[in-house]
């Protein structure tokens, strides 16, 4: 099982890469190669996935769908491609900042 203090990104060939502070939405779209869907999980994590990964046929994540699994994710769903494990603060942080910067200025 994973660090639960760290958000990271999961690769499809198991690697993790912590994401340092101060990451954007922008960021996780990169991460994740495409538009980005959020899943809220049991414990209070979301997942930040490719919302288009099954049409574009993206590789099973196993380590990912094992650890989300272990966090609430249901049992018969599996990911696929990158994702990005969000801890609730950096999950606020980002979807905060990002309401900020899409308001126009009056």
């Amino acid at each position: 099982m994973s660090d639960r203090a760290a958000t990271q990104i999961i690769r499809t060939d198991g690697t993790r890469l912590a994401l340092v502070d101060n990451f954007s939405f922008r960021d996780l779209q990169e991460a994740v190669n495409g538009y980005v869907e959020f899943v809220s999980l049991a414990d209070g994590w979301v997942l930040a996935l490719n919302e288009d990964g099954r049409p574009l046929g993206l590789a099973p994540n196993r380590a990912a769908t094992e650890d989300a699994r272990s966090r609430g994710l249901p049992g018969d769903y599996a990911l696929v491609g990158d994702v990005v494990l969000l801890s609730p603060e950096d999950y606020s942080r980002v979807m905060e900042v990002e309401e900020v910067e899409e308001c126009p200025i009056i």
